[in-house]
């Protein structure tokens, strides 16, 4: 396997928007659709997710910061605080028809104190007891993925790689509930489970966030092989679940990692659930992707 510059430059890019100083979601006073009804998520379906187990959402709680239409709103919600530096990175190769990256599952940029501080405001509705921990994580993902017969469903751990080093994880929490909804995240959207493992539900304003009035960049890749791009589609435009298909991702040129347009399938990532992705549209292999400690 040979070294793959233009991949490995693109992930090593993701420390820069970690370096800047970012407006926050509070500070933005942004909103998401988020989901506090009883949808089904058995299979594939706009608004929806596909998950490998349970059948409906479940119970919404009472959260200060939710709708009664399950808007989200961020300059409501508490931030798990702290300032905590990690040394993260990743490296990739490409050779017989795969991309192989390793990494240590450390977010380049930094993170909220974990596990939460008790008597702190986010401890009132989120008490996390996990720590953030360094772990061993290699992704074999091929360099020309295929859409699959059919979707997929998406398991409750990682179901991509993120930019930054960490990974994506759908959009339920560990009861089935929408975990931006209802979870108490840091600055960077993100927290630990059980293992130590650093993740995102959602979009992140420490993912790379590009120009306003351009398609957004790479901000990971999904174990099917298929790209992650943030919430613009060209020219800036938000995209909104309507223009993109049961598994959160459409057909549509994009700029690709070797710097050409091209015309492929990707995912996006937006402000409406389920976020990332809905499904997996392309073929799978639920071991491409190894974590541990």
């Amino acid at each position: 396997m040979k070294p793959v510059a233009v991949l490995a430059l693109s992930l090593l890019c993701a420390a820069l928007p970690a370096a800047q100083a970012h407006e926050s979601l509070k500070t933005q006073k942004a909103t998401a659709k988020g989901a506090i009804d009883s949808r089904r998520i058995d299979a594939p379906a706009r608004n929806s997710l596909y998950a490998c187990r349970g059948t409906t959402l479940g119970q919404s709680l009472s959260r200060p910061w939710l709708g009664p239409d399950g808007t989200i709103y961020f300059a409501d919600k508490p931030v798990v605080e702290g300032s905590v530096a990690w040394s993260g990175g990743l490296g990739a190769t490409v050779g017989d028809g795969v991309f192989r990256v390793e990494g240590n599952a450390l977010p380049l940029h930094g993170t909220g104190v974990f596990p939460i501080a008790a008597g702190s405001e986010a401890a009132r509705y989120d008490r996390n007891p996990n720590s953030i921990s360094a772990q061993v994580m290699t992704l074999t993902i091929p360099s020309a993925p295929q859409v699959a017969a059919k979707p997929s469903c998406l398991p409750g751990g990682p179901i991509g790689l993120a930019i930054t080093g960490a990974v994506f994880f759908n959009a339920l929490d560990a009861d089935n509930r929408d975990a931006v909804a209802h979870e108490v995240l840091d600055s960077c959207e993100g927290h630990p489970q059980q293992s130590g493992l650093y993740h995102y539900h959602h979009d992140s304003p420490c993912l790379p966030q590009g120009e306003a009035d351009q398609h957004s960049p790479l901000v990971g890749v999904a174990l099917d092989g298929f790209f992650i791009y943030g919430p613009r589609d060209h020219g800036g435009r938000l995209i909104s679940n309507d223009e993109l298909d049961e598994c959160h991702g459409h057909e549509a040129p994009v700029l690709d990692i070797d710097g050409v347009v091209k015309t492929k399938y990707h995912y996006h990532i937006n402000r409406e659930f389920p976020y990332t992705l809905g499904c997996f549209k392309g073929v799978v292999n639920y071991r491409a992707m190894s974590i541990r400690r």
